[in-house]
Protein backbone atom coordinates (compact mmCIF):
# COMPACT_ATOMS: atom_id res chain seq x y z
CA UNK A 1 0.00 0.00 0.00
CA UNK A 2 1.52 3.31 -0.45
CA UNK A 3 1.91 6.02 1.83
CA UNK A 4 -0.57 9.18 1.83
CA UNK A 5 -3.08 7.21 0.46
CA UNK A 6 -6.73 7.53 2.45
CA UNK A 7 -8.87 4.98 2.70
CA UNK A 8 -12.17 4.61 4.56
CA UNK A 9 -12.24 1.70 6.79
CA UNK A 10 -15.06 -1.16 6.20
CA UNK A 11 -16.51 -1.33 10.09
CA UNK A 12 -17.31 -5.18 10.07
CA UNK A 13 -19.73 -4.98 13.02
CA UNK A 14 -22.77 -6.70 12.11
CA UNK A 15 -25.25 -4.98 14.83
CA UNK A 16 -25.57 -0.92 14.67
CA UNK A 17 -25.85 -0.28 18.04
CA UNK A 18 -22.21 -2.44 18.42
CA UNK A 19 -20.62 0.95 16.96
CA UNK A 20 -20.76 4.21 18.29
CA UNK A 21 -22.88 7.17 17.05
CA UNK A 22 -21.60 9.77 14.95
CA UNK A 23 -19.81 12.44 17.21
CA UNK A 24 -17.26 15.87 17.07
CA UNK A 25 -15.73 16.97 19.83
CA UNK A 26 -14.35 13.56 20.83
CA UNK A 27 -10.49 12.23 21.34
CA UNK A 28 -8.81 9.41 20.15
CA UNK A 29 -5.73 7.77 20.91
CA UNK A 30 -4.11 4.37 20.12
CA UNK A 31 -1.64 1.83 21.28
CA UNK A 32 -1.30 0.10 17.74
CA UNK A 33 -3.55 -2.49 18.80
CA UNK A 34 -6.98 -0.84 19.23
CA UNK A 35 -8.43 2.87 18.30
CA UNK A 36 -9.50 4.24 21.35
CA UNK A 37 -12.46 7.01 21.60
CA UNK A 38 -13.73 9.24 24.64
CA UNK A 39 -16.73 11.42 24.93
CA UNK A 40 -17.56 13.92 22.16
CA UNK A 41 -21.29 15.62 21.19
CA UNK A 42 -24.56 14.82 19.23
CA UNK A 43 -27.26 16.70 19.67
CA UNK A 44 -29.48 14.48 18.07
CA UNK A 45 -29.03 11.40 20.56
CA UNK A 46 -30.70 11.15 24.24
CA UNK A 47 -28.20 12.95 26.87
CA UNK A 48 -26.26 13.98 23.44
CA UNK A 49 -22.96 13.76 26.02
CA UNK A 50 -20.81 10.42 25.66
CA UNK A 51 -19.49 9.88 28.78
CA UNK A 52 -20.35 6.77 30.20
CA UNK A 53 -18.13 4.29 27.77
CA UNK A 54 -14.98 4.00 25.75
CA UNK A 55 -15.31 3.08 22.35
CA UNK A 56 -12.39 0.37 20.90
CA UNK A 57 -11.98 0.22 17.21
CA UNK A 58 -9.86 -3.35 16.87
CA UNK A 59 -7.75 -2.49 13.97
CA UNK A 60 -6.94 -5.91 12.73
CA UNK A 61 -10.13 -7.19 12.80
CA UNK A 62 -11.90 -3.74 11.79
CA UNK A 63 -14.28 -4.26 14.82
CA UNK A 64 -15.57 -1.75 17.21
CA UNK A 65 -15.98 -2.61 21.01
CA UNK A 66 -17.58 -1.00 23.54
CA UNK A 67 -16.16 -0.44 27.35
CA UNK A 68 -18.07 0.23 29.81
CA UNK A 69 -17.41 3.01 32.30
CA UNK A 70 -20.32 4.00 34.40
CA UNK A 71 -21.39 2.44 37.28
CA UNK A 72 -20.75 1.84 41.16
CA UNK A 73 -17.18 -0.21 40.13
CA UNK A 74 -16.31 1.87 37.70
CA UNK A 75 -15.46 4.94 39.54
CA UNK A 76 -15.95 8.66 39.83
CA UNK A 77 -15.80 9.63 36.10
CA UNK A 78 -15.91 13.06 33.69
CA UNK A 79 -19.21 14.07 32.65
CA UNK A 80 -17.73 17.35 31.06
CA UNK A 81 -16.53 15.77 28.00
CA UNK A 82 -17.18 18.31 24.74
CA UNK A 83 -13.35 19.16 23.41
CA UNK A 84 -11.75 17.74 27.16
CA UNK A 85 -8.17 16.53 26.32
CA UNK A 86 -7.12 12.72 26.22
CA UNK A 87 -3.97 11.68 26.30
CA UNK A 88 -2.88 7.87 26.50
CA UNK A 89 0.39 7.60 28.99
CA UNK A 90 1.71 4.27 29.83
CA UNK A 91 -1.26 2.84 29.02
CA UNK A 92 -4.04 4.83 30.50
CA UNK A 93 -5.97 7.79 29.94
CA UNK A 94 -5.80 10.97 31.17
CA UNK A 95 -8.43 13.32 30.50
CA UNK A 96 -8.96 16.86 31.06
CA UNK A 97 -11.13 19.60 30.63
CA UNK A 98 -13.93 19.75 28.71
CA UNK A 99 -17.56 20.79 28.29
CA UNK A 100 -21.21 19.99 29.45
CA UNK A 101 -24.40 20.93 27.44
CA UNK A 102 -25.20 23.70 26.56
CA UNK A 103 -21.35 24.51 25.56
CA UNK A 104 -20.01 26.47 28.09
CA UNK A 105 -22.72 25.78 30.62
CA UNK A 106 -20.87 23.41 32.55
CA UNK A 107 -17.23 23.64 32.36
CA UNK A 108 -14.59 21.11 34.08
CA UNK A 109 -10.98 21.75 35.56
CA UNK A 110 -10.71 18.16 36.80
CA UNK A 111 -8.29 15.47 35.84
CA UNK A 112 -9.41 11.91 35.37
CA UNK A 113 -7.72 8.74 34.90
CA UNK A 114 -8.46 5.37 33.48
CA UNK A 115 -7.12 2.08 32.47
CA UNK A 116 -9.43 0.39 29.87
CA UNK A 117 -8.29 -2.78 31.02
CA UNK A 118 -9.95 -2.62 34.70
CA UNK A 119 -12.41 -0.30 33.56
CA UNK A 120 -12.58 1.84 36.00
CA UNK A 121 -11.99 6.12 36.25
CA UNK A 122 -9.51 7.39 38.95
CA UNK A 123 -10.13 11.47 40.08
CA UNK A 124 -6.88 13.07 41.08
CA UNK A 125 -7.67 14.87 44.11
CA UNK A 126 -6.24 18.49 44.48
CA UNK A 127 -4.88 20.71 47.77
CA UNK A 128 -4.52 24.50 48.82
CA UNK A 129 -1.38 24.72 46.93
CA UNK A 130 -2.57 23.17 43.81
CA UNK A 131 -2.43 26.30 40.86
CA UNK A 132 -5.21 24.77 38.11
CA UNK A 133 -6.18 25.67 35.14
CA UNK A 134 -9.41 27.74 34.46
CA UNK A 135 -12.39 25.60 33.93
CA UNK A 136 -13.00 25.03 30.45
CA UNK A 137 -12.97 23.05 27.10
CA UNK A 138 -10.89 23.55 23.46
CA UNK A 139 -7.38 23.23 25.43
CA UNK A 140 -4.27 22.22 24.08
CA UNK A 141 -2.31 19.06 25.70
CA UNK A 142 1.21 17.91 25.52
CA UNK A 143 3.18 15.30 27.58
CA UNK A 144 7.12 15.76 28.12
CA UNK A 145 9.65 12.96 28.40
CA UNK A 146 9.58 13.69 31.94
CA UNK A 147 5.99 12.81 32.43
CA UNK A 148 4.15 16.21 33.29
CA UNK A 149 1.12 17.05 31.45
CA UNK A 150 1.29 20.81 29.62
CA UNK A 151 -1.97 22.03 29.34
CA UNK A 152 -2.57 25.43 27.23
CA UNK A 153 -5.43 28.05 26.45
CA UNK A 154 -8.92 26.84 26.38
CA UNK A 155 -12.28 29.01 26.65
CA UNK A 156 -15.28 28.96 29.15
CA UNK A 157 -17.70 30.12 26.11
CA UNK A 158 -17.30 33.13 24.99
CA UNK A 159 -13.61 34.46 26.73
CA UNK A 160 -10.67 32.77 25.83
CA UNK A 161 -7.52 32.26 27.42
CA UNK A 162 -3.54 31.97 27.15
CA UNK A 163 -2.63 30.48 30.30
CA UNK A 164 0.08 27.68 30.90
CA UNK A 165 0.23 25.26 33.23
CA UNK A 166 1.44 21.95 34.09
CA UNK A 167 0.46 18.55 35.89
CA UNK A 168 2.94 16.06 37.48
CA UNK A 169 2.22 12.89 36.97
CA UNK A 170 4.53 11.58 39.24
CA UNK A 171 3.80 13.89 42.17
CA UNK A 172 -0.28 14.57 41.13
CA UNK A 173 0.55 18.45 41.37
CA UNK A 174 -0.45 21.14 39.64
CA UNK A 175 1.53 24.58 38.66
CA UNK A 176 0.85 27.60 36.96
CA UNK A 177 4.11 28.67 34.27
CA UNK A 178 4.04 32.57 34.27
CA UNK A 179 5.74 33.41 31.04
CA UNK A 180 6.42 36.77 29.31
CA UNK A 181 4.74 37.35 25.62
CA UNK A 182 2.76 34.22 25.53
CA UNK A 183 0.66 33.48 22.57
CA UNK A 184 -2.64 35.30 22.18
CA UNK A 185 -5.25 33.49 23.90
CA UNK A 186 -7.27 30.64 21.77
CA UNK A 187 -9.03 27.26 22.10
CA UNK A 188 -9.37 23.94 19.90
CA UNK A 189 -5.42 24.41 18.78
CA UNK A 190 -3.15 21.28 19.02
CA UNK A 191 0.07 20.67 20.93
CA UNK A 192 2.91 18.66 19.47
CA UNK A 193 6.14 17.86 21.55
CA UNK A 194 9.49 18.72 19.72
CA UNK A 195 13.42 18.94 20.90
CA UNK A 196 13.35 20.92 23.62
CA UNK A 197 9.50 21.89 24.21
CA UNK A 198 6.46 21.70 21.91
CA UNK A 199 4.55 23.54 19.47
CA UNK A 200 0.94 25.26 19.26
CA UNK A 201 -1.12 25.01 16.06
CA UNK A 202 -3.67 26.50 15.04
CA UNK A 203 -7.14 27.56 17.35
CA UNK A 204 -9.23 30.62 17.45
CA UNK A 205 -9.31 33.71 19.40
CA UNK A 206 -10.68 37.00 19.99
CA UNK A 207 -9.21 37.98 16.28
CA UNK A 208 -10.73 34.97 14.73
CA UNK A 209 -8.57 31.44 13.35
CA UNK A 210 -4.76 31.56 14.69
CA UNK A 211 -2.76 32.04 11.37
CA UNK A 212 -0.46 28.50 10.35
CA UNK A 213 2.96 30.58 8.55
CA UNK A 214 4.51 31.32 11.96
CA UNK A 215 3.39 28.97 15.61
CA UNK A 216 4.56 30.05 19.31
CA UNK A 217 7.43 27.88 20.60
CA UNK A 218 7.62 26.95 24.29
CA UNK A 219 11.19 25.89 25.89
CA UNK A 220 11.49 23.56 28.72
CA UNK A 221 14.98 24.80 29.52
CA UNK A 222 13.73 28.74 29.21
CA UNK A 223 10.36 28.30 30.52
CA UNK A 224 10.03 30.97 27.97
CA UNK A 225 7.71 31.65 24.27
CA UNK A 226 9.21 32.44 21.05
CA UNK A 227 7.75 32.29 17.80
CA UNK A 228 8.80 30.30 15.04
CA UNK A 229 8.63 31.41 11.16
CA UNK A 230 7.88 28.44 8.85
CA UNK A 231 8.77 28.07 5.13
CA UNK A 232 5.34 28.01 3.19
CA UNK A 233 4.92 25.13 0.22
CA UNK A 234 6.32 26.88 -2.85
CA UNK A 235 3.29 25.07 -5.13
CA UNK A 236 0.44 25.91 -2.43
CA UNK A 237 1.64 28.55 0.22
CA UNK A 238 0.68 28.50 3.94
CA UNK A 239 -2.23 26.24 5.40
CA UNK A 240 -5.07 28.63 5.75
CA UNK A 241 -5.93 29.80 9.61
CA UNK A 242 -7.34 26.92 11.49
CA UNK A 243 -9.75 25.46 14.50
CA UNK A 244 -11.01 22.02 15.46
CA UNK A 245 -8.56 20.17 13.16
CA UNK A 246 -6.60 16.84 13.79
CA UNK A 247 -2.98 16.89 14.34
CA UNK A 248 -0.70 13.53 14.89
CA UNK A 249 3.06 13.70 14.71
CA UNK A 250 5.31 10.73 13.32
CA UNK A 251 9.07 10.98 13.76
CA UNK A 252 9.87 14.37 12.44
CA UNK A 253 6.56 15.46 10.65
CA UNK A 254 3.20 16.77 11.79
CA UNK A 255 -0.22 15.87 10.17
CA UNK A 256 -2.64 18.58 10.15
CA UNK A 257 -6.06 17.76 8.27
CA UNK A 258 -9.69 19.49 8.27
CA UNK A 259 -10.56 21.85 10.55
CA UNK A 260 -11.97 24.99 10.17
CA UNK A 261 -12.23 29.35 10.61
CA UNK A 262 -15.94 30.16 10.56
CA UNK A 263 -18.98 27.96 9.43
CA UNK A 264 -19.51 28.28 6.06
CA UNK A 265 -18.15 26.21 2.55
CA UNK A 266 -15.23 28.70 1.65
CA UNK A 267 -13.86 28.01 5.02
CA UNK A 268 -14.17 24.31 6.34
CA UNK A 269 -11.23 22.13 4.95
CA UNK A 270 -10.51 18.96 3.58
CA UNK A 271 -6.71 19.64 3.40
CA UNK A 272 -3.81 17.52 4.47
CA UNK A 273 -1.23 19.37 5.24
CA UNK A 274 2.64 18.00 6.62
CA UNK A 275 5.11 20.33 9.11
CA UNK A 276 8.54 19.31 9.11
CA UNK A 277 9.61 19.76 12.55
CA UNK A 278 13.60 20.37 12.09
CA UNK A 279 12.83 22.53 8.79
CA UNK A 280 9.74 24.18 9.77
CA UNK A 281 8.70 23.71 5.85
CA UNK A 282 4.83 23.02 4.92
CA UNK A 283 3.80 20.83 2.41
CA UNK A 284 0.30 19.81 1.30
CA UNK A 285 -0.14 16.56 0.51
CA UNK A 286 -1.63 15.31 -2.59
CA UNK A 287 -4.78 13.56 -0.80
CA UNK A 288 -7.76 15.03 0.46
CA UNK A 289 -10.64 13.92 3.30
CA UNK A 290 -13.49 12.64 1.68
CA UNK A 291 -15.46 15.69 2.53
CA UNK A 292 -14.55 18.54 4.51
CA UNK A 293 -14.55 18.21 8.28
CA UNK A 294 -14.08 19.52 11.49
CA UNK A 295 -14.24 18.39 15.28
CA UNK A 296 -12.67 15.15 14.28
CA UNK A 297 -9.99 13.53 16.04
CA UNK A 298 -7.14 11.60 14.92
CA UNK A 299 -4.14 9.05 16.19
CA UNK A 300 -1.28 7.43 14.74
CA UNK A 301 0.23 4.17 15.33
CA UNK A 302 4.31 3.76 15.96
CA UNK A 303 4.37 2.27 12.39
CA UNK A 304 3.04 5.16 10.89
CA UNK A 305 -0.55 4.46 10.18
CA UNK A 306 -3.06 7.41 10.88
CA UNK A 307 -6.43 6.85 12.08
CA UNK A 308 -9.20 9.43 11.66
CA UNK A 309 -12.53 9.07 13.17
CA UNK A 310 -15.62 11.05 13.61
CA UNK A 311 -16.19 14.86 13.55
CA UNK A 312 -18.61 16.91 11.26
CA UNK A 313 -18.78 16.42 7.52
CA UNK A 314 -19.79 19.31 5.38
CA UNK A 315 -22.09 17.70 3.09
CA UNK A 316 -23.87 20.82 1.48
CA UNK A 317 -24.00 24.61 1.73
CA UNK A 318 -24.87 25.55 5.89
CA UNK A 319 -25.75 22.27 6.62
CA UNK A 320 -23.49 19.81 8.63
CA UNK A 321 -23.66 16.12 9.30
CA UNK A 322 -21.99 14.32 11.96
CA UNK A 323 -19.73 10.90 11.06
CA UNK A 324 -19.09 7.96 13.03
CA UNK A 325 -16.32 6.89 10.13
CA UNK A 326 -13.11 5.52 10.39
CA UNK A 327 -10.43 6.89 7.89
CA UNK A 328 -7.10 5.09 7.73
CA UNK A 329 -3.34 6.84 6.19
CA UNK A 330 -0.15 5.43 6.31
CA UNK A 331 2.17 7.80 6.22
CA UNK A 332 4.95 5.29 5.44
CA UNK A 333 5.17 2.66 3.33
CA UNK A 334 4.06 -0.51 5.78
CA UNK A 335 6.78 -3.21 6.07
CA UNK A 336 5.95 -6.20 4.10
CA UNK A 337 5.20 -8.05 7.39
CA UNK A 338 2.34 -5.72 8.22
CA UNK A 339 0.92 -6.02 4.10
CA UNK A 340 1.34 -9.51 4.90
CA UNK A 341 -0.87 -9.50 8.32
CA UNK A 342 -3.25 -7.24 6.74
CA UNK A 343 -3.93 -9.59 4.06
CA UNK A 344 -4.71 -12.20 6.27
CA UNK A 345 -7.05 -10.64 8.33
CA UNK A 346 -8.66 -9.34 5.18
CA UNK A 347 -9.85 -12.79 4.45
CA UNK A 348 -11.74 -13.66 7.63
CA UNK A 349 -15.32 -13.12 7.93
CA UNK A 350 -17.27 -10.55 10.00
CA UNK A 351 -18.25 -14.15 11.81
CA UNK A 352 -14.86 -15.92 11.90
CA UNK A 353 -12.05 -15.91 13.59
CA UNK A 354 -8.11 -17.09 13.50
CA UNK A 355 -7.20 -19.78 15.20
CA UNK A 356 -3.88 -18.21 16.70
CA UNK A 357 -2.43 -21.02 18.13
CA UNK A 358 -1.72 -22.55 14.38
CA UNK A 359 -0.58 -19.28 12.90
CA UNK A 360 1.81 -19.61 16.07
CA UNK A 361 3.17 -22.68 15.47
CA UNK A 362 4.03 -21.46 11.58
CA UNK A 363 5.99 -18.62 13.06
CA UNK A 364 3.57 -16.06 12.76
CA UNK A 365 5.29 -12.89 15.30
CA UNK A 366 3.71 -13.38 18.58
CA UNK A 367 3.05 -9.78 18.62
CA UNK A 368 0.72 -9.91 15.63
CA UNK A 369 -1.11 -12.53 17.57
CA UNK A 370 -1.64 -11.18 20.94
CA UNK A 371 -2.94 -8.01 19.23
CA UNK A 372 -5.42 -9.73 17.16
CA UNK A 373 -6.28 -12.11 20.40
CA UNK A 374 -6.72 -8.77 22.68
CA UNK A 375 -10.45 -7.80 21.30
CA UNK A 376 -11.50 -10.86 23.01
CA UNK A 377 -11.11 -9.76 25.95
CA UNK A 378 -12.35 -6.36 26.18
CA UNK A 379 -15.01 -5.32 28.17
CA UNK A 380 -15.15 -8.82 30.12
CA UNK A 381 -16.07 -6.91 33.13
CA UNK A 382 -19.36 -5.52 31.47
CA UNK A 383 -21.45 -9.17 32.22
CA UNK A 384 -20.63 -7.88 35.92
CA UNK A 385 -22.25 -4.70 36.05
Amino acid sequence: MAKHRLVLEKVLNTDSETVPKPRSGHRCATDGVFLYSFGGFNPNTHGKLFHRNIWCFHLSSKKWYNILTEGYRCGKMPTCVASSTMVLHKGRFIVFGGSGYPFGSSNSNRTFECDPREQRWHYFSVTSEDVLPTPGYGQGVVMSLDDCMFIFGGTRGLVYNNHLHKFDLKTHRWEFIECNRPPSARYRHEMVAIEGGFIVIGGYGHNGACPLDKLPFYSYANCSWKEVSCEEDPDHGFPKARRAHSCVKFKDNVYVSGGLDKESTETIYDDIWMLNVKTFSWLKISQTLPRPTFFHSAAVTSEGCMYIFGGVEWIAEDEGERTNNVLKMWLVVPSLETLCWEALCDTIPPDGRLDTSKLGSLCVPKYLLAGYDAQFCVGRQNDDM
